[in-house]
């Protein structure tokens, strides 16, 4: 025993920053920026719009272009530090006496997955007919081919700058400090007074908290547009930046990417506190942070991020059990050191779930939102249509609108200058006024007694009705035949079938996901090989799909601009071929990681449990959550981790 407790802790490589070399301090410096800083960047900003979003809706062009407050310098920070770190990497191999070895790398089956991936979407980039999407990403995203790419150089220097224990807690420290100045500001926003606000809210639990503090730095003084999709610009205000979510979004573009970001960190932070040495305030640090982290996943009530974290603590407690009776199996008879150590982390256990429970108890906001998401767990399997829009039906002549309220009909057997419109009862619209409000195209203001204020607008043959803060748009030909208009203004023939696969009567599963899944499925056979193209999600969507819309997702305008699951982005955006290496990437580290920590566990074995949960935690969550430039760097990075000291546990003889 005592020989096996002088080699083992023969292994640890002890390091300080006076061993590190200039080279070394560029990457660490790199690091801090990239997943240090970028993921609190929060700047608004007014672009040209995107050539090819042209085909999405008609009202954007290019004088009034497109908004962004989350992505666009994240991106654009992110892909700067990734030049910059390859001409490091190129000078570095100029200019030393390293050598790459390219025979050794050919043979290794993630080398070569990458390579793939790398190959795949870059060629689906040129052959994609939009060109300009696939390589700057698509408004509000911007997740083009570089900044794929850029993943891949974050990957490559987190593995290439964990050569010991200390680095990989700088690697730690990095994020424990960034998630802690994210975790304040969705505290701010869980309290009612978000410091990217411009309005006012009284709310008990945050009086005195400076409410708005940083909305002057994000607009930079610039005038917003007031059409903004994920959050409000109110002009009426004076521009002041109103974010739209009433949960935790943090700096991270909105509450599933909170959510998906907290729940990932804390599966980290928990199991490598755990199995820190006792005595270390960093354990305490590991594990207050995995606490807080938690509160801001319940605070964004985000589901996907709850599943991940379940899934991640079933993993963590499981090996824990496995290594627990290893131990005791090659201890002596006579110690109660394992046990010891077991009944601590058992006690802590315990005492973290009182916590939990007080806190749920006697925190009426904490109670309400994790109420919310067991209802939203409850509502993805048991779904329900609660949308006041239900259906749409056309027959020559006829449209009717199916709404909560009952169906509004519309009549144009008359022609468009004689429409007709009738209530559920049957009984016709009270005809008020003619009125111009643009002094261009006059508006017919009607009066209904299930819908309150109907108006309808005509240009030419074309027209839209607007209802209950509701929108139809149609178009009436020369044999006063109705057909339903897209949000471009084009004919949509409803009556023809759209592609789907699957969730056949369960389309309004896990909010609508269902429908937006079926829909999607079809494209994989379009992208077996290649895909349309990095961050053309949107463009390859059959956005034509008014009905659908409309029945599931409440909006038959709305754009789907994300599938709502990683796999599928990535498979419609760089094809099947580019899904399956990732796969193999992801499942190499998961499975090898498993292997080796019920095998032969080392005096790492804490930080390497807490870098599997943290991986494992995203990889579940992303079944319901996309990739961002604000959470993915941070996952790369700490799947880079993980295969760096994966790498240095193999090296000292821990596998």
């Amino acid at each position: 025993m005592k020989n096996y407790k002088h080699k083992k802790k023969a292994r640890i490589i002890e390091e300080t920053f006076a061993d590190f070399k200039a080279r070394d301090f560029f990457i660490f410096i790199m690091l801090v920026f990239i997943i240090g800083i970028i993921p609190l960047i929060v700047r608004y900003v007014k672009l040209p719009t995107n050539p090819d979003e042209l085909q999405l809706i008609k009202s954007i062009n290019f004088d009034e272009g497109s908004d962004d407050l989350f992505a666009y310098y994240k991106s654009g920070c992110l892909i700067a530090a990734a030049v910059l770190l390859c001409f490091f990497y190129i000078y570095r191999y100029f200019t030393s006496n390293m050598s790459f070895k390219w025979k050794t790398a050919v043979k290794n089956p993630v080398v070569i997955a990458f390579g793939i991936y790398i190959f795949t979407a870059v060629l689906s980039v040129a052959l994609s007919q939009f060109k300009h999407t696939s390589i700057y990403g698509i408004s509000q995203r911007y997740e083009g081919i570089f900044a794929l790419l850029t993943y891949m150089v974050i990957f490559y220097a987190v593995f290439d700058f964990v050569k010991s224990r200390f680095r990989a807690k700088l690697v730690l420290c990095i994020l424990l400090t960034s998630s802690f100045i994210i975790s304040l500001i969705g505290l701010s926003q869980f309290f009612g007074r978000d410091v990217f606000a411009g309005y006012y809210t009284n709310t008990e639990l945050a009086k005195g908290f400076p409410q708005g503090l940083l909305a002057p730095f994000v607009l930079g003084g610039t005038e917003p547009d007031s059409t903004m999709s994920y959050y409000n610009i109110v002009k009426e205000y004076g521009g002041d930046l109103a974010p739209a979510f009433k949960d935790i979004y943090a700096t991270l573009y909105n509450p599933n990417c909170a959510g998906l970001y907290a729940a990932m960190l804390a599966s980290l932070f928990l199991f490598t506190g755990l199995y820190w040495p006792k005595g270390k305030k960093f354990k305490y640090v590991l594990l207050s942070m995995s606490a807080l982290l938690c509160f801001i996943m319940v605070g964004a009530k985000s589901s996907g991020g709850l599943l991940g974290f379940a899934v991640a603590i079933v993993i963590g407690l499981v090996l824990s059990i496995v290594h627990f009776l290893r131990r005791q199996a090659n201890a002596n008879p006579t110690s109660e050191t394992g046990y010891a150590s077991m009944t601590a982390k058992g006690l802590g256990f315990a005492a973290a779930i009182i916590c939990a429970a007080v806190i749920i108890l006697f925190v009426p906001p904490v109670r309400n939102n994790l109420e919310t998401m067991v209802y939203k767990f409850y509502a993805y399997t048991n779904p329900e249509n609660t949308f006041f829009l239900q259906d749409l039906r056309i027959e020559d002549q006829t449209v009717e609108i199916e709404t909560k309220s009952g169906s509004l009909t519309i009549d144009s057997s008359r022609g468009i200058g004689d429409l007709v419109f009738y209530d559920p009862d049957g009984s016709p619209l009270t005809y008020i006024e003619t009125a111009m409000p643009d002094r261009q195209n006059p508006v017919d203001y009607y009066k209904s007694s299930a819908f309150g204020d109907v108006l309808v607008q005509r240009i030419l043959n074309k027209a839209s009705i607007q209802f209950s803060g509701e929108i139809f748009l149609f178009s009436v030909d020369e044999n006063n035949r109705i057909t339903a208009l897209n949000n471009r203004d084009e004919p949509v023939d409803i009556s023809m079938e759209v592609p789907s696969i699957g969730f056949e009567g369960y389309e309004l599963f896990a909010s609508g996901r269902g429908y937006i899944w079926s829909r999607s499925l079809p494209l994989v056979f379009d992208n077996l090989v290649l895909g349309s193209g990095p961050d053309t999600y949107a463009l390859a969507f059959p956005q034509n799909d008014i009905v659908g819309k409309l029945r599931y997702l409440g909006n038959p305008y709305i754009t789907v601009d994300k599938p709502h699951n990683y796999y599928l982005q990535v498979c419609v955006n760089t094809g099947l071929v580019s899904l399956l290496a990732l796969l193999f990437i992801f499942a190499a580290y998961v499975f090898r990681t498993i292997f080796s920590l019920i095998k032969a566990p080392d005096e790492n074995f804490g930080l390497r449990l807490g870098l599997l949960a943290g991986i494992c935690s995203y990889l579940v969550s992303s079944l319901a959550t996309d990739s961002t430039v604000s959470v993915s760097p941070v996952f790369w990075a700490i799947l880079g981790l993980g295969y760096g000291v994966e790498a240095l546990s193999k090296k000292a003889g821990g596998l």
